[in-house]
């Protein structure tokens, strides 16, 4: 087929090389804010208290049933034997 050669050839991904470029960007972006962000922090890493622990119990739950959900369905679509 020669739609199939010339895309081969085209290169390793098949998106285009602005959206490829543009979320390469933004992640790097991302990690200098990031970095950044933990330069100039002056609030004390070791003083203050983990955010784990003002987590209400009703989120934490709903996490878990999304989570027990998630899990379910790639194990149904994996052995379901359908396209």
């Amino acid at each position: 087929m020669p739609g199939r050669a010339s895309r081969r050839r085209s290169g390793l991904t098949a998106g285009p090389v602005p959206v490829i470029s543009t979320h390469a960007l933004l992640g790097i972006g991302g990690l200098a804010v990031w970095g950044l962000y933990l330069a100039t922090d002056e609030d004390s890493p070791t003083a203050a208290v983990p955010p784990e622990r003002h987590f209400p119990r009703p989120v934490i739950v709903i996490h878990g049933i999304f989570a027990i959900v998630t899990v379910a369905l790639v194990v149904v679509a994996t052995f379901s034997g359908g396209s």
